[in-house]
């Protein structure tokens, strides 16, 4: 049984790409708070940038899916 307030069935987003360059912006906007040196940032940033990149190119939805 899911937990209370969630659904058993994934929910669609209709605008799947644009919804996810929204959520890596909100990632790559919190780490300002964490020193431009540090490790832990350099590696989300470079995680994150590669994302980005997959989801701003030409390649179809289904390929997108499996390189995420």
């Amino acid at each position: 049984m899911p937990a209370a307030g969630y659904s058993a069935w994934p929910t669609l987003v209709v605008q799947a790409r644009e919804h996810l360059r929204e959520k890596y912006a909100a990632v790559l906007d919190a780490l300002n708070i964490i020193p431009s040196t540090a490790e832990y940032r350099l590696a989300v940033e470079k995680t994150v940038n590669y994302k980005l990149e997959i989801l701003n190119s030409d390649v179809v939805d289904e390929e997108v899916e499996d390189k995420l």
